[in-house]
Order: structure tokens, then C-alpha cells, then sequence
């Protein structure tokens, strides 16, 4: 192996703490939640129901029809055609890490904090999607906004498969009140016009 090819102890962790797994794999793969895990149709062979489930939290993909299992790093490893050492260079070219100078644990560490983050943001925007819809669905003041779709003939059906919601400016109040901090709900880009809702 060339000595450039001699990657830090830190640098495979490293490179799959900065991967959303689902967000790797739905590139390829249309996947929906279902609970805490992600589900779609496998890509590595053809089925007609869904039996390939993604976890972020484990880090790692299943399918209960052909039993293929695996993490980022495997996936596009099948994906590429490719082995292991150029998977990974893949993925740390894709994800902005330099495989040869990640030489300590604090950089870990650093890398793996913001990844925290980001999967905390993304909750946050999968809370804040989730309370849209029920909006439009049950808030007494989105009868104008149902009736606008209706008149362009959006569907039920297309509602709930694009997920269309409405917003009243409450958002960001519900998610404050699910414990959600100023600074997160911020930069998840939903305190807009709610500011006075977090000084009271």
C-alpha cells in the first residue's frame, strides 16, 4: 500500500459520522419514514413491495428479500463497482473530509458534533413538516388554502404524497415548546416572524 494510502486511525469513523445515510442512499433509492427507520424499494435486486430499510441512527441499510446488508461505505462499494480504500475516497471527496490530514481525536469529535447537529435540524424540519400538514388538515384558518388547491385540482391523494402543508406563523412556538432551542429552530430556517414568540 503507498504511504498515502496509510489513512489516520480516526479517518473511516470520521468519514461515516459526516454521512446521513438515508440522504446517501436516497439519491438512489425513493425512500419514506416509517417510524425511526427509512423504507423503499432494494436496489440491488427487483421487488414489487418494499423490504429495504435504511437506519441513520445504526448507520447501516438491510433488505428482508435478498438479506444484503451494509453501511455507507459497502453501498457504494455494490453501487461503483469499486473496493473498499475508493469507496471511501468517494465519500470523503462527497463529504468534504481530507482522508490524510485527520490526524486526532478532537477532530473527530469535532466532526462527529456537527453531525449531531445536522440530524437535529433535520428533525426539526421533519417536526416542523409533520405539524403543516396536520395545519392544513385541521386548523380552522386553512380553509382558504384548501379550497386554492382544490381549485387547481390537487388531489388528496397528492397532498399526502408531496406532503403539502400550511403555515400560520405557529411553527416555530410548537416546536419551541418541544424543547427545541432559539439557536436550533433559527438556523433551521422557521423563526421567521416569530421572534416575539420566544420573548414572552
Amino acid at each position: 500500500m503507498d504511504k498515502e494510502e496509510n489513512f489516520s486511525s480516526h479517518v473511516v469513523d470520521l468519514v461515516k459520522a459526516k454521512i446521513i445515510l438515508s440522504e446517501l442512499i436516497g439519491k438512489d433509492v425513493h425512500l419514506q419514514k416509517k417510524g425511526e427507520d427509512f423504507w423503499g424499494l432494494c436496489p440491488f435486486h427487483n421487488e414489487k413491495s418494499a423490504s429495504f430499510t435504511v437506519s441513520d441512527q445504526k448507520g447501516f441499510y438491510h433488505c428482508f428479500g435478498c438479506g444484503v446488508h451494509g453501511d455507507a461505505i459497502s453501498y457504494i462499494m455494490s453501487r461503483q463497482n469499486v473496493d473498499f480504500k475508493e469507496s471511501l475516497k468517494i465519500l470523503s471527496e462527497q463529504y468534504g473530509v481530507a482522508l490524510y490530514k485527520i490526524k486526532s481525536k478532537e477532530q473527530f469529535q469535532a466532526f462527529q458534533q456537527e453531525k449531531e447537529k445536522k440530524e437535529i435540524l433535520l428533525e426539526i424540519m421533519e417536526k416542523a413538516a409533520e405539524y403543516f400538514q396536520k395545519s392544513l388538515k385541521n386548523n380552522k384558518n386553512s380553509d382558504m388554502a384548501r379550497k386554492y388547491l382544490k381549485s387547481r385540482g390537487v388531489s388528496v391523494e397528492s397532498i399526502d404524497n408531496f406532503r403539502i402543508g400550511y403555515c400560520d406563523g405557529t411553527c416555530a412556538s410548537y416546536l419551541k415548546d418541544l424543547g427545541y432551542s432559539f439557536e436550533l429552530i433559527n438556523e433551521a430556517g422557521l423563526i421567521y416572524g416569530a421572534e416575539e414568540n420566544f420573548k414572552n
